[in-house]
Protein backbone atom coordinates (compact mmCIF):
# COMPACT_ATOMS: atom_id res chain seq x y z
CA UNK A 1 0.00 0.00 0.00
CA UNK A 2 1.38 3.38 -0.97
CA UNK A 3 1.65 6.09 1.68
CA UNK A 4 -1.02 8.79 1.59
CA UNK A 5 0.28 12.21 0.55
CA UNK A 6 0.80 15.11 2.94
CA UNK A 7 -2.27 17.26 3.40
CA UNK A 8 -0.91 20.30 1.56
CA UNK A 9 -4.30 22.07 1.32
CA UNK A 10 -4.71 21.59 5.07
CA UNK A 11 -1.28 23.05 5.77
CA UNK A 12 -2.09 25.99 3.48
CA UNK A 13 -5.28 26.57 5.43
CA UNK A 14 -3.41 26.62 8.75
CA UNK A 15 -0.92 29.16 7.37
CA UNK A 16 -3.76 31.38 6.14
CA UNK A 17 -5.59 31.23 9.47
CA UNK A 18 -2.43 32.21 11.37
CA UNK A 19 -2.75 35.74 9.93
CA UNK A 20 -5.57 36.57 12.36
CA UNK A 21 -4.48 35.44 15.83
CA UNK A 22 -6.77 35.98 18.82
CA UNK A 23 -6.85 34.90 22.44
CA UNK A 24 -9.95 33.12 23.69
CA UNK A 25 -12.55 35.38 25.29
CA UNK A 26 -14.20 34.15 28.50
CA UNK A 27 -11.97 31.05 28.52
CA UNK A 28 -13.79 29.54 31.50
CA UNK A 29 -17.17 29.25 29.74
CA UNK A 30 -18.00 25.51 29.48
CA UNK A 31 -18.82 24.39 25.93
CA UNK A 32 -20.15 21.30 24.20
CA UNK A 33 -19.40 21.55 20.48
CA UNK A 34 -22.46 19.79 19.03
CA UNK A 35 -21.37 19.52 15.41
CA UNK A 36 -18.07 18.53 13.85
CA UNK A 37 -16.75 15.95 11.42
CA UNK A 38 -13.74 13.64 11.13
CA UNK A 39 -12.41 12.41 7.80
CA UNK A 40 -9.45 11.45 5.64
CA UNK A 41 -10.10 12.33 2.00
CA UNK A 42 -6.60 12.06 0.64
CA UNK A 43 -5.61 12.11 -2.17
CA UNK A 44 -7.56 14.75 -4.07
CA UNK A 45 -5.47 15.32 -7.22
CA UNK A 46 -8.30 17.25 -8.90
CA UNK A 47 -7.94 20.17 -6.47
CA UNK A 48 -6.19 23.22 -7.93
CA UNK A 49 -2.82 24.30 -6.58
CA UNK A 50 -3.14 26.58 -3.58
CA UNK A 51 -6.46 25.14 -2.32
CA UNK A 52 -7.14 25.71 1.37
CA UNK A 53 -9.12 22.95 3.08
CA UNK A 54 -8.51 19.94 5.31
CA UNK A 55 -8.24 16.69 3.36
CA UNK A 56 -7.29 14.99 6.62
CA UNK A 57 -9.11 15.96 9.81
CA UNK A 58 -8.84 13.22 12.40
CA UNK A 59 -8.73 12.96 16.21
CA UNK A 60 -5.40 14.71 16.64
CA UNK A 61 -6.49 17.59 14.39
CA UNK A 62 -9.76 18.09 16.29
CA UNK A 63 -8.09 17.91 19.70
CA UNK A 64 -5.39 20.30 18.52
CA UNK A 65 -8.05 22.83 17.53
CA UNK A 66 -9.78 22.42 20.89
CA UNK A 67 -6.60 22.54 22.98
CA UNK A 68 -4.89 25.37 21.09
CA UNK A 69 -8.15 27.28 20.66
CA UNK A 70 -8.15 28.19 24.35
CA UNK A 71 -11.87 27.60 24.88
CA UNK A 72 -13.28 25.33 27.57
CA UNK A 73 -14.74 22.63 25.28
CA UNK A 74 -15.45 19.62 27.50
CA UNK A 75 -17.24 17.40 24.98
CA UNK A 76 -18.39 17.25 21.38
CA UNK A 77 -20.90 15.66 19.02
CA UNK A 78 -19.72 13.95 15.83
CA UNK A 79 -22.02 14.21 12.82
CA UNK A 80 -21.80 11.86 9.86
CA UNK A 81 -19.81 12.75 6.77
CA UNK A 82 -19.52 9.39 4.93
CA UNK A 83 -16.24 8.71 6.68
CA UNK A 84 -14.57 5.31 7.21
CA UNK A 85 -17.44 3.21 5.89
CA UNK A 86 -16.91 -0.52 5.81
CA UNK A 87 -15.82 -1.80 2.40
CA UNK A 88 -18.24 -4.74 2.24
CA UNK A 89 -20.56 -3.08 -0.28
CA UNK A 90 -23.68 -3.91 1.69
CA UNK A 91 -26.35 -2.07 3.67
CA UNK A 92 -24.27 -2.13 6.86
CA UNK A 93 -21.28 -0.21 5.45
CA UNK A 94 -22.28 3.04 7.30
CA UNK A 95 -21.75 1.25 10.64
CA UNK A 96 -18.01 1.57 9.98
CA UNK A 97 -18.29 5.30 10.62
CA UNK A 98 -19.93 4.70 14.00
CA UNK A 99 -17.23 2.18 14.96
CA UNK A 100 -14.49 4.58 13.88
CA UNK A 101 -15.83 7.52 15.89
CA UNK A 102 -16.46 5.41 18.99
CA UNK A 103 -12.75 4.58 18.82
CA UNK A 104 -11.92 8.28 18.73
CA UNK A 105 -14.08 8.82 21.82
CA UNK A 106 -12.15 6.02 23.55
CA UNK A 107 -8.85 7.66 22.58
CA UNK A 108 -9.91 10.91 24.23
CA UNK A 109 -11.18 9.08 27.33
CA UNK A 110 -7.72 7.56 27.84
CA UNK A 111 -6.45 10.96 29.10
CA UNK A 112 -3.52 10.64 26.68
CA UNK A 113 -4.47 13.98 25.13
CA UNK A 114 -5.28 15.70 28.43
CA UNK A 115 -7.27 14.86 31.53
CA UNK A 116 -10.25 16.97 30.58
CA UNK A 117 -10.04 16.41 26.82
CA UNK A 118 -13.16 14.56 25.71
CA UNK A 119 -14.85 14.35 22.34
CA UNK A 120 -17.56 12.47 20.47
CA UNK A 121 -19.71 12.02 23.57
CA UNK A 122 -22.58 11.66 21.11
CA UNK A 123 -22.44 10.19 17.61
CA UNK A 124 -24.83 10.94 14.75
CA UNK A 125 -24.47 8.48 11.88
CA UNK A 126 -26.20 7.80 8.54
CA UNK A 127 -28.99 5.48 7.49
CA UNK A 128 -31.00 5.72 4.28
CA UNK A 129 -34.54 6.09 5.55
CA UNK A 130 -36.00 5.45 2.10
CA UNK A 131 -35.43 1.79 2.96
CA UNK A 132 -38.59 2.15 5.00
CA UNK A 133 -39.13 -0.36 7.78
CA UNK A 134 -36.22 -2.40 6.38
CA UNK A 135 -33.83 0.19 7.87
CA UNK A 136 -34.34 -1.20 11.38
CA UNK A 137 -31.48 -3.79 11.28
CA UNK A 138 -29.04 -1.04 10.25
CA UNK A 139 -30.19 1.26 13.05
CA UNK A 140 -29.85 -1.56 15.57
CA UNK A 141 -26.35 -2.27 14.24
CA UNK A 142 -25.42 1.37 14.90
CA UNK A 143 -26.81 1.04 18.44
CA UNK A 144 -24.81 -2.15 19.02
CA UNK A 145 -21.63 -0.60 17.66
CA UNK A 146 -21.49 2.36 20.05
CA UNK A 147 -22.81 3.39 23.45
CA UNK A 148 -22.44 6.98 22.24
CA UNK A 149 -24.68 6.53 19.19
CA UNK A 150 -27.68 8.85 19.48
CA UNK A 151 -29.29 9.13 16.07
CA UNK A 152 -28.90 9.71 12.38
CA UNK A 153 -28.66 12.44 9.81
CA UNK A 154 -30.20 11.94 6.39
CA UNK A 155 -29.57 15.20 4.54
CA UNK A 156 -32.29 16.48 2.25
CA UNK A 157 -30.63 19.58 0.76
CA UNK A 158 -32.13 20.06 -2.70
CA UNK A 159 -32.70 23.03 -4.94
CA UNK A 160 -34.04 23.42 -8.45
CA UNK A 161 -31.04 25.52 -9.47
CA UNK A 162 -28.03 23.52 -10.66
CA UNK A 163 -25.82 26.26 -9.17
CA UNK A 164 -26.86 25.20 -5.66
CA UNK A 165 -25.48 21.79 -4.62
CA UNK A 166 -27.72 18.99 -3.42
CA UNK A 167 -26.96 16.69 -0.50
CA UNK A 168 -24.02 14.31 -0.20
CA UNK A 169 -26.25 11.27 0.26
CA UNK A 170 -27.44 8.71 -2.32
CA UNK A 171 -30.88 10.35 -2.35
CA UNK A 172 -29.50 13.72 -3.48
CA UNK A 173 -31.64 13.85 -6.65
CA UNK A 174 -34.91 13.53 -4.71
CA UNK A 175 -36.91 16.66 -4.00
CA UNK A 176 -39.39 16.71 -1.09
CA UNK A 177 -37.53 13.78 0.44
CA UNK A 178 -39.00 14.25 3.93
CA UNK A 179 -42.54 13.86 2.57
CA UNK A 180 -42.05 10.54 0.77
CA UNK A 181 -43.91 7.53 2.12
CA UNK A 182 -40.81 5.31 2.15
CA UNK A 183 -38.83 7.97 4.04
CA UNK A 184 -41.66 8.36 6.57
CA UNK A 185 -41.76 4.58 7.06
CA UNK A 186 -38.03 4.67 7.86
CA UNK A 187 -38.46 7.69 10.10
CA UNK A 188 -41.13 5.82 12.05
CA UNK A 189 -38.46 3.30 13.07
CA UNK A 190 -36.22 6.17 14.23
CA UNK A 191 -39.15 7.40 16.31
CA UNK A 192 -39.87 3.96 17.79
CA UNK A 193 -36.24 3.45 18.80
CA UNK A 194 -36.06 6.87 20.47
CA UNK A 195 -33.26 8.11 18.23
CA UNK A 196 -32.58 11.73 17.31
CA UNK A 197 -32.72 13.08 13.77
CA UNK A 198 -30.33 15.71 12.45
CA UNK A 199 -31.92 17.66 9.64
CA UNK A 200 -29.76 19.37 6.98
CA UNK A 201 -31.63 21.25 4.27
CA UNK A 202 -32.01 24.75 2.86
CA UNK A 203 -34.26 27.50 4.18
CA UNK A 204 -36.53 26.94 1.17
CA UNK A 205 -37.29 23.48 2.60
CA UNK A 206 -38.08 24.39 6.24
CA UNK A 207 -41.79 23.85 5.65
CA UNK A 208 -40.96 20.17 4.99
CA UNK A 209 -39.15 20.00 8.35
CA UNK A 210 -42.14 21.51 10.12
CA UNK A 211 -44.50 18.97 8.58
CA UNK A 212 -42.19 16.14 9.65
CA UNK A 213 -41.89 17.50 13.20
CA UNK A 214 -45.67 17.76 13.55
CA UNK A 215 -46.13 14.21 12.25
CA UNK A 216 -43.58 12.80 14.73
CA UNK A 217 -43.88 15.06 17.81
CA UNK A 218 -41.99 12.66 20.11
CA UNK A 219 -38.82 12.61 18.00
CA UNK A 220 -36.11 15.14 18.79
CA UNK A 221 -35.20 16.87 15.51
CA UNK A 222 -32.07 19.00 15.41
CA UNK A 223 -31.90 21.43 12.49
CA UNK A 224 -28.31 21.93 11.37
CA UNK A 225 -26.64 25.22 10.45
CA UNK A 226 -29.50 27.61 11.39
CA UNK A 227 -31.76 26.03 8.80
CA UNK A 228 -29.69 26.63 5.67
CA UNK A 229 -30.14 30.25 4.52
CA UNK A 230 -28.35 29.57 1.24
CA UNK A 231 -27.08 32.62 -0.66
CA UNK A 232 -25.44 31.40 -3.85
CA UNK A 233 -26.42 30.93 -7.47
CA UNK A 234 -29.69 32.77 -8.13
CA UNK A 235 -29.82 33.75 -4.43
CA UNK A 236 -26.29 35.15 -4.25
CA UNK A 237 -27.29 38.80 -3.94
CA UNK A 238 -30.29 38.24 -1.69
CA UNK A 239 -28.61 37.18 1.57
CA UNK A 240 -29.58 40.27 3.57
CA UNK A 241 -32.92 40.82 1.83
CA UNK A 242 -35.18 38.08 0.49
CA UNK A 243 -33.19 35.15 1.91
CA UNK A 244 -33.12 36.62 5.43
CA UNK A 245 -36.81 37.52 5.23
CA UNK A 246 -37.98 34.11 3.95
CA UNK A 247 -35.70 32.28 6.40
CA UNK A 248 -37.06 34.27 9.33
CA UNK A 249 -40.71 33.66 8.40
CA UNK A 250 -40.12 29.90 8.04
CA UNK A 251 -38.32 29.74 11.39
CA UNK A 252 -41.09 31.59 13.20
CA UNK A 253 -43.50 28.91 12.05
CA UNK A 254 -41.09 26.05 12.81
CA UNK A 255 -40.60 27.32 16.36
CA UNK A 256 -44.14 26.18 17.24
CA UNK A 257 -42.86 22.58 17.13
CA UNK A 258 -41.47 21.89 20.64
CA UNK A 259 -39.39 18.92 19.46
CA UNK A 260 -37.19 21.14 17.27
CA UNK A 261 -33.69 22.29 18.25
CA UNK A 262 -31.53 24.58 16.10
CA UNK A 263 -27.75 24.48 15.71
CA UNK A 264 -26.39 28.02 15.55
CA UNK A 265 -23.46 27.89 13.17
CA UNK A 266 -22.49 27.02 9.64
CA UNK A 267 -21.96 30.72 8.91
CA UNK A 268 -18.49 29.97 7.56
CA UNK A 269 -19.74 27.79 4.73
CA UNK A 270 -19.15 29.52 1.37
CA UNK A 271 -22.74 28.73 0.35
CA UNK A 272 -23.99 31.23 2.96
CA UNK A 273 -22.45 34.06 1.00
CA UNK A 274 -20.11 35.96 3.33
CA UNK A 275 -17.06 35.29 1.19
CA UNK A 276 -14.63 34.80 4.08
CA UNK A 277 -12.94 31.78 2.47
CA UNK A 278 -11.91 33.78 -0.59
CA UNK A 279 -10.44 36.74 1.30
CA UNK A 280 -6.72 37.48 1.46
CA UNK A 281 -6.83 37.04 5.24
CA UNK A 282 -9.40 35.56 7.67
CA UNK A 283 -11.96 37.77 9.41
CA UNK A 284 -11.59 38.59 13.09
CA UNK A 285 -14.26 37.65 15.61
CA UNK A 286 -15.73 41.15 15.80
CA UNK A 287 -16.34 41.21 12.05
CA UNK A 288 -18.13 37.88 12.19
CA UNK A 289 -20.12 38.79 15.29
CA UNK A 290 -21.40 41.96 13.63
CA UNK A 291 -22.50 40.01 10.56
CA UNK A 292 -24.14 37.10 12.39
CA UNK A 293 -25.85 38.91 15.27
CA UNK A 294 -29.15 39.57 13.39
CA UNK A 295 -29.49 35.85 12.68
CA UNK A 296 -28.83 34.82 16.29
CA UNK A 297 -31.20 37.50 17.57
CA UNK A 298 -33.94 36.24 15.26
CA UNK A 299 -33.39 32.66 16.45
CA UNK A 300 -33.54 33.60 20.14
CA UNK A 301 -36.73 35.58 19.62
CA UNK A 302 -38.33 32.57 17.93
CA UNK A 303 -37.00 29.61 19.93
CA UNK A 304 -35.61 31.00 23.17
CA UNK A 305 -32.16 29.94 24.32
CA UNK A 306 -33.11 26.48 25.56
CA UNK A 307 -33.55 25.06 22.03
CA UNK A 308 -30.45 26.66 20.52
CA UNK A 309 -26.86 25.40 20.55
CA UNK A 310 -23.74 27.02 19.13
CA UNK A 311 -21.80 24.69 16.80
CA UNK A 312 -18.40 24.80 15.10
CA UNK A 313 -19.17 22.71 12.00
CA UNK A 314 -15.44 22.05 11.79
CA UNK A 315 -13.55 21.49 9.60
CA UNK A 316 -16.14 22.70 7.07
CA UNK A 317 -16.31 26.20 8.57
CA UNK A 318 -12.56 26.20 9.14
CA UNK A 319 -12.13 27.38 5.54
CA UNK A 320 -13.34 30.75 6.86
CA UNK A 321 -12.02 31.13 10.42
CA UNK A 322 -10.08 29.50 13.23
CA UNK A 323 -11.63 27.65 16.17
CA UNK A 324 -10.60 30.47 18.50
CA UNK A 325 -12.14 33.29 16.47
CA UNK A 326 -15.32 31.30 15.79
CA UNK A 327 -16.16 30.80 19.46
CA UNK A 328 -15.02 34.34 20.23
CA UNK A 329 -17.60 35.56 17.71
CA UNK A 330 -20.34 33.58 19.43
CA UNK A 331 -19.30 34.97 22.82
CA UNK A 332 -19.31 38.53 21.48
CA UNK A 333 -22.82 37.99 20.17
CA UNK A 334 -24.13 36.73 23.53
CA UNK A 335 -22.53 39.74 25.23
CA UNK A 336 -23.99 42.18 22.70
CA UNK A 337 -27.44 40.65 23.18
CA UNK A 338 -27.11 40.96 26.96
CA UNK A 339 -27.66 37.27 27.72
CA UNK A 340 -27.35 36.19 31.33
CA UNK A 341 -24.87 33.53 32.45
CA UNK A 342 -27.58 30.88 32.59
CA UNK A 343 -28.81 31.84 29.12
CA UNK A 344 -25.27 31.55 27.79
CA UNK A 345 -24.92 28.14 29.42
CA UNK A 346 -27.97 26.94 27.53
CA UNK A 347 -26.55 27.92 24.16
CA UNK A 348 -23.00 26.80 24.88
CA UNK A 349 -23.75 23.39 26.43
CA UNK A 350 -27.15 22.90 28.08
CA UNK A 351 -29.29 22.49 24.96
CA UNK A 352 -26.77 20.15 23.36
CA UNK A 353 -26.63 17.97 26.49
CA UNK A 354 -30.41 17.61 26.53
CA UNK A 355 -30.92 17.05 22.82
CA UNK A 356 -28.21 14.40 22.58
CA UNK A 357 -28.60 12.96 26.11
CA UNK A 358 -24.98 13.61 27.06
CA UNK A 359 -24.36 13.01 30.79
CA UNK A 360 -22.48 16.09 31.93
CA UNK A 361 -22.02 15.67 35.69
CA UNK A 362 -18.33 14.85 36.14
CA UNK A 363 -17.29 16.61 32.96
CA UNK A 364 -19.12 19.81 33.82
CA UNK A 365 -17.61 19.80 37.28
CA UNK A 366 -14.13 19.56 35.78
CA UNK A 367 -14.98 22.24 33.25
CA UNK A 368 -16.22 24.58 35.96
CA UNK A 369 -13.07 24.09 38.02
CA UNK A 370 -10.99 25.13 35.01
CA UNK A 371 -12.51 28.60 34.98
CA UNK A 372 -10.69 31.54 36.50
CA UNK A 373 -14.01 33.32 37.09
CA UNK A 374 -15.15 33.84 40.68
CA UNK A 375 -17.37 31.13 42.11
CA UNK A 376 -20.72 32.91 41.98
CA UNK A 377 -23.92 31.56 43.45
CA UNK A 378 -24.64 30.04 40.05
CA UNK A 379 -21.45 28.00 40.02
CA UNK A 380 -21.95 27.00 43.66
CA UNK A 381 -25.48 26.01 42.79
CA UNK A 382 -24.28 23.76 39.95
CA UNK A 383 -21.46 22.19 41.96
CA UNK A 384 -23.74 21.48 44.92
CA UNK A 385 -26.22 19.79 42.64
CA UNK A 386 -23.51 17.66 41.07
CA UNK A 387 -22.29 16.62 44.52
CA UNK A 388 -25.84 15.71 45.45
CA UNK A 389 -26.23 13.69 42.25
CA UNK A 390 -23.10 11.71 43.09
CA UNK A 391 -24.26 11.01 46.64
CA UNK A 392 -27.60 9.76 45.35
CA UNK A 393 -25.79 7.08 43.30
CA UNK A 394 -28.55 6.74 40.73
CA UNK A 395 -26.82 5.44 37.63
CA UNK A 396 -30.06 5.18 35.69
CA UNK A 397 -30.94 8.89 35.71
CA UNK A 398 -29.71 11.99 33.94
CA UNK A 399 -30.04 15.57 35.19
CA UNK A 400 -29.87 18.72 33.09
CA UNK A 401 -29.80 22.41 33.95
CA UNK A 402 -31.82 25.15 32.26
CA UNK A 403 -32.11 28.87 32.91
CA UNK A 404 -35.16 28.26 35.10
CA UNK A 405 -35.74 24.53 35.04
CA UNK A 406 -34.16 21.15 35.65
CA UNK A 407 -35.00 18.08 33.61
CA UNK A 408 -34.59 14.54 34.87
CA UNK A 409 -34.72 11.58 32.51
CA UNK A 410 -35.42 8.32 34.32
CA UNK A 411 -34.14 5.20 32.57
CA UNK A 412 -34.42 2.58 35.29
CA UNK A 413 -36.59 -0.52 35.69
CA UNK A 414 -39.47 1.49 37.15
CA UNK A 415 -39.68 3.83 34.16
CA UNK A 416 -43.16 3.80 32.72
CA UNK A 417 -44.50 1.63 35.56
CA UNK A 418 -44.97 4.23 38.25
CA UNK A 419 -44.83 7.99 38.35
CA UNK A 420 -41.47 9.27 39.56
CA UNK A 421 -43.08 12.28 41.24
CA UNK A 422 -45.93 11.46 43.63
CA UNK A 423 -48.97 13.59 44.44
CA UNK A 424 -47.36 14.42 47.77
CA UNK A 425 -44.24 15.86 46.17
CA UNK A 426 -46.28 17.80 43.61
CA UNK A 427 -48.29 19.28 46.49
CA UNK A 428 -45.03 20.24 48.19
CA UNK A 429 -43.91 22.12 45.10
CA UNK A 430 -47.20 23.99 44.92
CA UNK A 431 -46.72 25.13 48.52
CA UNK A 432 -43.21 26.34 47.77
CA UNK A 433 -42.94 30.10 47.79
CA UNK A 434 -42.80 31.08 44.96
CA UNK A 435 -44.62 27.96 43.70
CA UNK A 436 -42.94 25.54 41.30
CA UNK A 437 -44.63 23.90 38.36
CA UNK A 438 -44.22 20.35 37.16
CA UNK A 439 -44.63 18.62 33.80
CA UNK A 440 -44.19 14.97 32.88
CA UNK A 441 -43.48 13.59 29.41
CA UNK A 442 -42.86 10.02 28.33
CA UNK A 443 -41.05 8.86 25.23
CA UNK A 444 -39.19 5.85 23.87
CA UNK A 445 -35.46 5.85 24.62
CA UNK A 446 -32.68 4.23 22.59
CA UNK A 447 -31.80 0.63 23.37
CA UNK A 448 -35.51 -0.18 23.75
CA UNK A 449 -35.92 1.40 27.17
CA UNK A 450 -38.82 3.60 28.14
CA UNK A 451 -37.98 6.99 29.56
CA UNK A 452 -39.90 9.15 31.97
CA UNK A 453 -38.73 12.73 31.52
CA UNK A 454 -39.59 15.05 34.39
CA UNK A 455 -39.18 18.81 34.41
CA UNK A 456 -39.48 21.09 37.42
CA UNK A 457 -39.50 24.83 36.74
CA UNK A 458 -39.12 27.59 39.26
CA UNK A 459 -38.97 31.39 39.27
CA UNK A 460 -35.84 33.28 40.13
CA UNK A 461 -35.54 34.46 43.73
CA UNK A 462 -33.27 37.30 44.85
CA UNK A 463 -30.80 36.29 47.54
CA UNK A 464 -29.71 38.56 50.38
CA UNK A 465 -27.34 40.43 48.09
CA UNK A 466 -30.15 41.16 45.64
CA UNK A 467 -28.74 38.82 42.96
CA UNK A 468 -31.16 36.52 41.17
CA UNK A 469 -30.58 32.85 41.95
CA UNK A 470 -32.43 29.63 41.21
CA UNK A 471 -34.27 27.23 43.50
CA UNK A 472 -34.15 23.59 42.46
CA UNK A 473 -36.01 20.54 43.69
CA UNK A 474 -34.94 17.17 42.31
CA UNK A 475 -36.59 13.79 42.86
CA UNK A 476 -35.16 10.32 42.34
CA UNK A 477 -35.93 6.68 43.01
CA UNK A 478 -33.91 4.94 45.72
CA UNK A 479 -32.79 1.31 45.68
CA UNK A 480 -36.21 0.19 46.86
CA UNK A 481 -37.99 2.15 44.16
CA UNK A 482 -39.30 4.76 46.60
CA UNK A 483 -39.50 8.41 45.64
CA UNK A 484 -36.94 10.55 47.45
CA UNK A 485 -36.47 14.31 47.36
CA UNK A 486 -32.95 15.67 47.18
CA UNK A 487 -32.20 18.71 49.33
CA UNK A 488 -33.09 22.12 47.97
CA UNK A 489 -30.27 24.27 46.68
CA UNK A 490 -30.47 27.96 46.08
CA UNK A 491 -33.03 28.58 48.81
CA UNK A 492 -32.33 32.07 50.29
CA UNK A 493 -32.90 30.69 53.77
CA UNK A 494 -30.05 28.19 53.45
CA UNK A 495 -27.46 30.12 51.48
Amino acid sequence: MSELPIDKPGNALKAWLSQTPEKALEPGQPIIDPHHHLWDRRPRPELPEGSRQHLRYLADDLLEDIRDGGHNVFNTVFVECRSMYRANNDAFDPVGETEFVQGVAAMASSNLYGESMRCCGAIVSFADLTQGAEVEPLLRAHIAASPNFRGIRHAHTWHASKEIPNSHHPTHEISNLLSRNDFRDGFRVVDQLGLTFDCWGYHTQLHEVEELARTFPNTTIIVDHIGGPVAMGPLAKQRDSEVFKDWGIALQSLAHCPNIYIKVGGFGMPSYGWGYADAASPPNSQTMANAWLPYVKTLIEAFGVDRLMFESNFPVDKVSCSYTTLWNAFKRITADLGLSDTEKNEMFYGSAARAYRIPIGDQLQKALTKTSLPVTSRYKHALDLLECFQEARYEDMLGFFSPNAVTIQHLGPHAGKENLVTEKTVAFMKKHNPPCSYTNRRQIFAHDRLVEQHTVTWPSIPDRSGQSIETVIIFYLDNQGKVRRLEEYGDPATL
